[in-house]
């Protein structure tokens, strides 16, 4: 094995390793909500992975997107200088063709965040926003997360652009039966719950309370201390 082969095997095993650990402690703070931390963990993150490889730049472009996600609750603006640091590498890992579904996705909802952040833009970031869901589902209609982010472009739209909590509760029982048929990580496992909440959330708004909590249920049988479920969307549902 020559020298460039070597170094380049020592760089994806250190890129692998130093991944997973950052994904543990993702989960974890996920898990707690605690999104502070999860906010500094990033910051590290983007100063340590390597953006050379593929695996390191993906798991930056998805946790960028998660916090984006988190903070279009708290800080739009913020969310928004997030979202603009994602496109490009979201492009890049197009063009490499690396997780094209997920990362379509991930585009796909960003064009959403952009509505919600730019209203005036509407007529143009929405049916982006649907145009590369639909690409999405069509690169790999397997993809849970395709299936998930979907969903919530449903389940978040008006009802004058759209969208159904009848539609988004469908795409979030597809993303859940595709999970269900894959051995997750435990780091990954965040995918899982989030789904159940999401599906907890439609039945909800759909005048469905017990299926609701049911949902919400089966999320604390996986984490039984997961601060979201537990210490907001159960009390506020009982």
């Amino acid at each position: 094995m020559n020298k460039i082969l070597i170094i380049s095997f020592l760089i994806l095993t250190a890129t692998f390793v130093f991944g997973q650990e950052y994904e543990q402690k993702l989960y974890e703070f996920y898990v707690e909500g605690d999104m502070g931390k999860y906010g500094q963990l990033l910051r590290t993150m983007e100063k340590e992975l390597d953006r050379s490889s593929n695996e390191g730049l993906f798991l930056l472009v998805q946790t960028q997107f998660i916090y984006s996600s988190y903070l279009m609750e708290e800080d739009e603006d913020e969310a928004e200088k997030w979202i603009e640091k994602s496109w490009p590498m979201a492009e890049s890992l197009k063009a490499n063709k690396f997780k094209t579904a997920q990362v379509l996705a991930m585009e796909g909802s960003m064009y959403g965040f952009m509505t919600s952040i730019n209203p005036w833009k509407v007529m143009t970031y929405g049916p982006k926003s649907i145009e590369y869901l639909d690409k999405a589902i069509e690169t790999n209609p397997n993809c849970p997360i395709a299936w998930l982010y979907y969903g919530n472009a449903d389940f978040y739209r008006p009802e004058i652009f759209g969208g159904s909590k009848t539609e988004a509760l469908n795409k979030y029982k597809k993303a859940y039966s595709l999970l269900e048929e894959r051995d997750v990580q435990k780091y990954d496992q965040w995918k899982v719950l989030n789904t159940l909440v999401m599906m907890g959330q439609a039945y909800e708004a759909l005048d469905e309370p017990s299926l609701a909590k049911e949902y919400y249920q089966m999320a604390l049988e996986i984490e039984p201390d997961f601060d979201w479920v537990k210490n907001t969307l159960l009390p506020e549902l009982n």
